[in-house]
């Protein structure tokens, strides 16, 4: 087929569709900063330069603490030679470690302006004790983000205007990479996740540093937060996932440059929380552009026991604390006007055992390539239910392998007795120049895919994917309507039984 170069006009979404996305918007509030502003610049007379010079993480650390304590506001990080200046250099504000965001502070980045995290995984311990994160889905004590929201509410990083190039943060993630293949045991997460598949309690998940727990940290996380905000901020070379909003609401990611060459540098990854909005956001990721995560195995699927922490006895509201347990699913996101390069553009997974639901994707656009559009991917260790998910208006250029993957079946185990549940996935109005096939969705025979639908989809091939560009089983009630694949309409009503074992997609 001939696929145009250039991109299409927005088609606009269903009435029930849009309805539906204005309903999320109105439960997603905005933080509220105080009208007060601090320059650092007045609390000090060390500036950033182009070698990264001075350590700023103590100063700004007890700027941001005395902001808070007086109520609130902005601190701004400025370029020494002005925000409007029109030629003007980068200036690296150095990290020697993590820092932390506070209630009612606003962290503004004039344009040029550099936040450098070092690579010294001893200033991310927190005296060696570690501190209360996420690692792929299981709970645990270990490395703190390179910047890290806990517990707070009202919390703001974003450009100012002027000239320049966005503000960028960074994280000497190859250093980590180094890091990691010295100081860690063979077998990455093999200790976490026996601690979560035994249902070890959170006071017990922990390790002298560097054990078992002490892994690549998150670039920035929302841990237990509502109303945050990220807006027109540059992020590269993290560590690991880069942006992850977990047990959180109303969190809003917008203007988003990403930049994440490395091993599991997913961009972003919205996990056990809730309403979410992300868009105007250009990704160009070596792992899961936007990845839809609920927690993994029997944590995500009970909650993970917290009595003897911090957590035990939380004074601030979560629906994800309930009877001493923390966890729950990710529901009432928002995807929208983002542009797509690397790898999955929107996956649901694979740990999802909480529950993923009520996700709705419009006007979004891949002018490179990616291995999927969209890619919902599970296996019998997982549980859970993954349904009510909309995707609207996506065009893509290129697309490695299926353009739509439904993979119940993701890591090849047989045995395990927790069959996820995918259903009630709908596509509309999906383009794609070239794909290696167009779509793939292969249920459990007892859990069989319920309620697919993809209407008004043209999709090209490339060479490789003449064959069974088309494969489907173990599904109930999938429906394609003016479904073209290079050239040819698959349209119709299908129920198909399964394969004894449906087929792996990594």
């Amino acid at each position: 087929m001939l696929f145009a170069t250039a991109l299409t006009a927005a088609l606009p979404p269903p009435a029930d569709f849009a309805q539906a996305v204005r309903q999320i918007e109105a439960r997603i509030e905005p933080p509220a900063i105080p009208n007060r502003e601090v320059n650092l610049f007045d609390l000090t007379e060390l500036r950033p330069d182009s070698a990264g010079t001075h350590d700023f993480r103590h100063l700004v650390q007890k700027a941001i603490d005395d902001l808070a304590a007086a109520g609130g506001g902005t601190l701004l990080l400025p370029h020494p030679a002005g925000r409007f200046t029109w030629s003007k250099p980068k200036a690296i504000y150095r990290f020697s470690g993590g820092i932390e965001l506070r209630t009612g502070v606003k962290l503004a980045l004039e344009p040029a302006i550099v936040l450098r995290f070092d690579c010294k995984p001893e200033n991310y311990t927190r005296d060696g004790a570690g501190v209360l994160t996420r690692y792929e889905g299981t709970t645990i004590y270990g490395h703190a983000p390179l910047i890290r929201a806990f517990g707070v509410e009202d919390i703001s990083l974003v450009a100012t205007p002027g000239h320049g190039a966005m503000p960028e943060i960074t994280g000497a993630g190859e250093a980590w990479l180094r890091w990691q293949e010295t100081q860690l045991p063979p077998g990455e997460s093999t200790g976490i996740r026996e601690a979560n598949n035994a249902g070890i309690p959170l006071r017990e998940r922990r390790s002298e540093y560097p054990g078992i727990y002490f892994r690549r940290p998150v670039m920035l996380q929302f841990f237990l937060c509502r109303r945050a905000l990220v807006d027109g901020i540059k992020l590269t070379d993290a560590p690991f996932w880069m942006v992850h909003p977990v047990f959180s609401e109303s969190v809003t990611l917008r203007n988003l440059l990403f930049d994440g060459p490395n091993v599991n540098n997913d961009a972003i990854d919205i996990d056990s929380s809730r309403f979410v909005l992300v868009e105007n956001v250009m990704f160009n990721n070596h792992d899961d552009n936007i990845a839809l995560k609920a927690g993994r195995d029997r944590e995500g699927r009970e909650g993970v026991d917290v009595a003897g922490t911090e957590l035990e006895n939380w004074p601030g509201h979560s629906p994800c604390l309930v009877e001493g347990r923390l966890g729950g699913p990710t529901e009432d996101v928002v995807i929208r006007n983002n542009v797509f390069k690397g790898h999955y553009a929107i996956a649901v997974g694979s740990e999802m055992s909480g529950g993923v639901r009520r996700v709705y994707a419009l006007h979004n656009h891949s002018v490179q390539s990616v291995a999927n559009v969209l890619f919902v991917k599970s296996s019998r260790r997982r549980g859970g239910i993954v349904e009510d998910l909309f995707i609207h208006d996506f065009e893509a250029v290129a697309v490695r392998g299926s353009a739509v993957s439904l993979i119940p079946n993701y890591d090849g185990d047989l045995t395990s007795p927790h069959p996820p549940t995918f259903r009630r996935i709908h596509i509309s109005q999906l383009r794609v120049g070239s794909a290696g096939a167009a779509l793939a969705a292969h249920g459990w025979a007892d859990a069989p895919i319920e309620d697919v639908s993809i209407t008004d989809a043209c999709i090209g091939l490339s060479g490789a994917g003449k064959i069974d560009a088309v494969t489907f089983s173990g599904v109930i009630d999938l429906h394609l309507e003016n479904f073209v694949v290079d050239g040819r309409r698959h349209d119709g009503d299908f129920t198909l039984p399964t394969e004894k074992t449906p087929p792996r997609q990594n």
